[in-house]
């Protein structure tokens, strides 16, 4: 890291959004508002941030691949999706 990466991730609801959220550290920080306000993240609330949204496809998945910044590395992201308000494993750049 910084490099290029690879991300897949499946089980979203088809063709809906699909929130990336980042923080510092693992933790239990709560979605404080908007349709998935009280879901519980696998997140810290330091450094707590929407990095973007993205559409899963047909088959509620999502690929993505790019560049992680050099600020990105060392941090954890997770995805929600904004319907179910379920989310994903917790990984790490």
């Amino acid at each position: 890291c910084p490099s290029s990466v690879s991300v897949a991730a499946r089980g979203f609801t088809p063709r809906r959004t699909v929130a990336v959220v980042r923080a510092n550290a693992t933790g239990a920080a709560i979605v404080p508002s908007g349709s998935c306000a009280g879901t519980v993240l696998g997140l810290g609330t330091s450094g707590l941030q929407l990095v973007t949204t993205v559409t899963a496809n047909a088959s509620g998945q999502i690929n993505w691949s790019g560049s992680v910044a050099s600020a990105l590395c060392g941090k954890y992201f997770q995805f929600v999706d904004m319907t179910t308000c379920a989310t994903s494993n917790v990984d790490q750049f």
